[in-house]
C-alpha cells in the first residue's frame, strides 16, 4: 500500500535530485526558533528541521518559503503551496487546510515587565492595560472575543520579539505572546531578567502540519505524514529537535 501511494503521489509531483516527491511548504518568517528568515527559501529554523524530518521518513523532499502570515493564507487560497509547517487551526485556516496529527502544543501566555506582573484571572483584569499582540497570529476566538467585549487597548506588532523590545521600553503594558517563541528569546542576555510570565495561559491549543486542501498529492501523503509525526514522538526525535532549536546558543554556531 505504501508502495502504491508514493507511486501516485511521484505522478502527481515533480520529482527532486534524490528522486523523491517535492512539496513546496510556506511559513511565516521572521517567527523564531520556528523560522529565522524574514523572506525567501528557508535555511535553518525548527519548521524547517521538522518538515524535512517528517518528508525524510514519509518519502518527500521539502521545500519551505517564508512570508508574512496573511501572504501564507492568501497564496494558501490562490493554490500557490501544498501546506504549512507548523499551525494551528482556526475557521478560516480549516477552509483552507486537512490538519495532521498533533505536533506539540500550542501555548499562550501573558507577559509583563519584571516586578510588575499581575494575577489575571479574566480578561476584565487586563482593562486599562495597552496589550502587545502580534500581526497575523491565531491568539483564539477567546481573546478576539475579549478584545471587542471588554474594550481591550491593543498594540499590533510584526512579531513577538518586536512586543518584547516595546515592553521593555515601556510602549506596551503586556504582551500576549506564543511560549515557544518566548521560550527561545527569554534566554538570551538581552531578555533575561527583564520580562516575566503570568502563570496563567490565555490558551491551549495543538500544532499542525497543514496540508493545502488544493493539493491532491500532498493529501495522498497525508497518512504517511501522520505516521512520520507518530515515530517522531515514539522514538524521542521531535523533542530533540525542540531542545535543539530552542536553545539560543545554537544561533552562534551556525555559519
Amino acid at each position: 500500500m505504501h508502495r502504491r501511494l508514493l507511486l501516485l503521489v511521484s505522478a502527481l509531483l515533480p520529482l527532486g535530485a534524490q528522486g523523491l516527491p517535492l512539496l513546496h511548504f510556506a511559513e511565516e518568517g521572521n517567527w523564531p526558533p520556528f523560522t529565522l528568515q524574514r523572506e525567501g527559501q528557508a535555511r535553518d529554523g525548527l519548521a524547517l528541521a521538522l518538515v524535512s524530518e517528517i518528508g525524510r521518513r514519509a518519502g518527500f523532499r521539502v521545500r519551505l518559503d517564508l512570508f508574512p502570515m496573511k501572504r501564507v493564507l492568501v497564496d494558501l487560497a490562490q493554490g500557490r503551496h501544498d501546506g504549512v509547517t507548523v499551525i494551528s487551526r482556526n475557521a478560516e485556516r480549516e477552509a483552507l487546510l486537512v490538519f495532521s496529527e498533533p505536533l506539540f502544543q500550542k501555548l499562550g501566555y501573558v507577559y509583563f515587565r519584571q516586578g510588575e506582573l499581575r494575577a489575571w484571572q479574566q480578561y476584565a483584569d487586563l482593562k486599562g492595560l495597552r496589550m502587545g499582540v502580534t500581526r497575523g497570529h491565531n491568539l483564539g476566538d477567546e481573546v478576539d472575543r475579549a478584545i471587542q467585549a471588554e474594550g481591550l487597548a491593543v498594540d499590533v506588532g510584526g512579531s513577538d520579539e518586536q512586543n518584547f523590545i516595546k515592553l521593555i521600553a515601556g510602549r506596551v503594558d503586556a504582551v500576549f505572546a506564543n511560549h515557544w517563541s518566548a521560550l527561545f528569546l527569554l534566554r538570551q542576555a538581552r531578555f533575561k531578567g527583564l520580562i516575566e510570565r503570568a502563570h496563567k495561559p490565555f490558551f491551549v491549543k495543538d500544532y499542525h502540519l497543514g496540508v493545502a486542501r488544493h493539493s491532491a498529492a500532498a493529501l495522498a501523503l497525508l497518512p504517511a505524514i501522520n505516521q512520520a509525526i507518530q515515530s517522531m514522538k515514539s522514538d524521542g526525535s521531535l523533542d530533540a529537535l525542540l531542545v535543539e532549536h530552542l536553545n539560543p546558543e545554537r544561533l552562534t554556531k551556525t555559519p
